[in-house]
């Protein structure tokens, strides 16, 4: 079979392996469904009963009538969540029906609670609640309406709420004895009173009283038959939870069953694929690798040059098509090494190869005679090829060329290792391979030894027929040479007169532009020297304003002091100010203090002090007036006090700038003092520097008159040196003749 076909049935093996263990992930996917929707059925029971124990807790907190609806909702859903666990297990049908009658006797209960709860009242308002809260209402208003409260009812009454309030809150039965005994006392108290002349008034109360007797006794029945309902929902709920935690845990159970049954089977069919998978993957393997790795020690073998055939058995499809080819392509090696081997052996100059190591791979006989050893040239493959050639380590032409990448060529004079001096020229070139790689050098030497010395000889003869000329060359030269060197010179010194020609004129002119520049200067001189006249007066009448200005700023830090001193005295007197308002306050709050205790004492006094209670009265008002003035005095005082002590630290850093200008304007004063000595010392230079420019433009009117003169003079040079130069010229062309045709008689 080939490969190819090794590897679709490997790739159909797998394919099929994994379509199995899809199938049962598949199908185990759906019981897995069926496991956590039993999960979600027996948690949905738990949820909805505690739901519902939610609700009721909070009806019984809040007393709205939606929580009844909730546990009414939720235990509807319970009922629903058993009975789909029935449906997915039925062996849980007995499970199932006892959670239905106690959830169904759970609500029972409750809903009699709400009833009791309902008649009872959500509010003070209503219900029971409502009917004693307003049949005590009006025995109270009964007793403050008839003034009666001398006797004591009012009290007794009083005393019979607190009762009320007690078993309300603490549904204490002690309570209740304790008002039935104080309800028997308010009675004979109001018998006693109507036995006493009040009659009539005794017969309304005892009704009253009767009807709040009554309300109480309803309440207290209903209070007691609450305790009973809410205990029998609590023994209900009880007796439900660990129903509903029972079928919780079968639920749970089955579903961890499902899972566990179905990660077995999943296992030992991914198992199963997985070892039918590796057997067919590993012989398919074995049969690929034991023919491949035939075919690379084949490969080997030929790496090392033996190209002995392989036998061909064993090899299917692809494999054998590549032995072929591999024996094809060593075939062609074999052709291609047997051609290059030929050349190397036919070259008849000394010649070797090298690896890319600098070892020798080739050498022939030639080369073997060249470097002066003896032996077999295959004596010598694998030696480096410093040690061949030199017999040490030293760089050859061949590292240089491969580090180089190009050809070598170069003479060389040196022993060989047999002594013998040889002068050879020796090529080195690096080979590559055909993808461009280095892979080697060959080394070519062509031995020039006899060559030379012939050449030799012939030069030593050519040397003594030019020896004759050579001494008539050297005369000519010197002539040339003097020739050339005067006809420098001469040339030198003519172009000397020419620039000195030149030069000689721009003096002239530039002296005269001087002249001009000098008479300018010297008119410029006298005019600085007006205007630092007028400048020096300006500068006295500065110094003048200056010192008047000093004199004013230290009139204004004057002033500003004393205003400071006043801003300070303000600050003080604020001071006593807010001082006197504070005393004038604590005599208010004392007299605030003292009406209000007369205020007491008059009250004390009864109707005796009534007159003595209104001039308190009226003198604690002062008093607060008093006080609510003086608050108000106190704050302005204290705004002023602020106010001030900001303007005497304002005042103060303005004194502090004020100083720094009278400092800097005494120093601006003795400054312009000082350029008023400088504007007086400048005037006196400008005069100086005026009549300086005046001599100076009479001299150099004297200058530009030599300047002329010289110039003419070296007119007249330039012109006696341009002759002279033209006859060296004559002469040096006449020495190169001379040294032309002694050339010509040398060669």
């Amino acid at each position: 079979m080939s490969v190819k076909g090794k590897l679709i049935l490997i790739a159909a093996i797998a394919v099929g392996a994994f379509a199995m263990v899809f199938g049962v992930g598949l199908v185990g996917g759906r019981y897995k469904l069926d496991a956590e929707h039993a999960d979600e059925v027996a948690l949905g029971a738990k949820v909805s009963l505690l739901e519902a124990r939610r609700a009721e807790k909070d009806f019984y907190d809040r007393h709205a009538d939606i929580y009844v609806e909730k546990v009414r909702q939720f235990v509807a859903e319970l009922g629903e969540d058993v009975r789909t666990a029935e449906a997915l297990e039925p062996d849980f049908a007995a499970l199932v029906a006892e959670i239905n009658a106690k959830a169904a006797q759970y609500e029972k209960n409750f809903l009699a609670t709400a009833e009791v709860l309902q008649a009872m009242g959500y509010t003070r308002e209503d219900g029971l609640r409502g009917r004693l809260r307003g049949a005590a209402r009006q025995l109270e208003g009964h007793i403050e309406m008839t003034n009666l409260d001398e006797d004591g009812l009012l009290q007794n009454l009083l005393m019979l709420r607190r009762h009320e309030k007690n078993f309300i809150i603490t549904h204490d039965d002690a309570n209740m004895a304790t008002f039935k005994a104080d309800l028997m006392r308010l009675r004979r108290d109001i018998e006693l009173f109507g036995a006493q002349g009040g009659s009539k008034e005794a017969g309304a109360m005892l009704v009253l009283v009767n009807e709040y007797a009554q309300a109480f006794e309803a309440y207290a029945k209903q209070d007691q038959l609450l305790r009973v309902s809410k205990s029998a929902v609590s023994d209900s709920a009880h007796e439900l939870m660990p129903l509903v935690q029972e079928l919780e845990h079968g639920l749970s159970t089955i579903a961890e069953d499902i899972n566990s049954r179905i990660g077995l089977i999943s296992s030992s069919v991914e198992i199963g694929m997985a070892i039918l998978l590796l057997i067919a993957v590993t012989l398919t393997i074995r049969s690929i690798t034991v023919p491949l790795a035939r075919l690379q020690s084949y490969a080997q073998q030929v790496a090392g040059g033996d190209f002995s055939e392989v036998s061909a058995d064993g090899f299917s499809g692809e494999l054998e098509s590549l032995h072929e080819d591999i024996s094809i392509m060593v075939s062609e090696l074999k052709v291609k090494l047997g051609f290059a081997q030929g050349v190397l052996k036919s070259i008849p100059i000394p010649s070797l190869t090298t690896d890319r190591d600098d070892k020798v791979t080739f050498v022939n006989p030639q080369m073997v005679e060249f470097t002066g050893r003896s032996g077999a040239p295959e004596g010598f493959l694998g030696w480096a090829h410093s040690r061949f050639i030199f017999d040490n380590n030293a760089e050859t032409m061949s590292q240089q060329a491969m580090a180089r990448g190009e050809t070598l060529d170069q003479e060389y004079v040196f022993t060989n290792l047999a002594g013998v001096e040889i002068i050879a020229n020796i090529v080195a070139s690096p080979i590559h391979d055909l993808d461009g790689e280095l892979i080697g050098s060959v080394l070519l030497c062509v031995d020039l030894t006899e060559a030379r010395k012939q050449q030799q000889a012939i030069e030593q003869a050519h040397q003594v027929i030019a020896a004759a000329a050579a001494d008539a060359t050297a005369i000519s030269d010197q002539i040339a040479s003097a020739s050339e060197e005067l006809s420098c010179q001469v040339e030198q010194s003519s172009k000397g007169a020419g620039a000195q020609s030149a030069k000689a004129g721009e003096t002239a002119t530039a002296m005269e532009e001087m002249n001009a520049s000098v008479l300018e200067v010297a008119h410029n001189a006298s005019d600085a020297a007006n205007v630092a006249e007028r400048t020096r007066e300006s500068a006295v009448t500065g110094s003048t304003v200056v010192g008047e200005v000093v004199d004013g700023i230290h009139g204004v830090y004057s002033d500003f002091h004393g205003v400071h001193q006043t801003m300070d005295n303000l600050c003080t007197q604020s001071d006593g100010i807010s001082d006197i308002v504070q005393v004038i306050e604590d005599i208010a709050d004392q007299t605030n203090l003292l009406a209000l205790n007369a205020a007491i004492e008059a009250a004390r006094a009864g109707d005796a002090g009534r007159g003595f209670a209104v001039v308190a009265d009226e003198v604690r008002k002062l008093a607060e007036k008093t006080m609510t003035a003086t608050k108000e005095v106190s704050g302005a005082v204290l705004s002023i006090q602020q106010a001030a002590k900001e303007t005497v630290l304002g005042m103060g850093e303005a004194g502090k700038v004020i100083e720094g200008i009278t400092t800097k304007s005494e120093e601006a004063g003795a400054s312009l003092q000082s350029i008023l000595g400088m504007v007086e010392e400048t005037s006196s230079q400008v005069q100086s520097i005026a009549s300086a420019a005046e001599e100076q433009s009479a001299a150099s009117e004297q200058v530009t008159q030599a300047t002329d003169e010289i110039n003419q003079i070296a007119i007249e040079t330039a012109d006696a040196m341009e002759q002279s130069s033209q006859a060296v010229m004559d002469l040096a062309r006449l020495a190169q003749d001379l040294k032309g045709i002694i050339g010509r008689m040398q060669v």
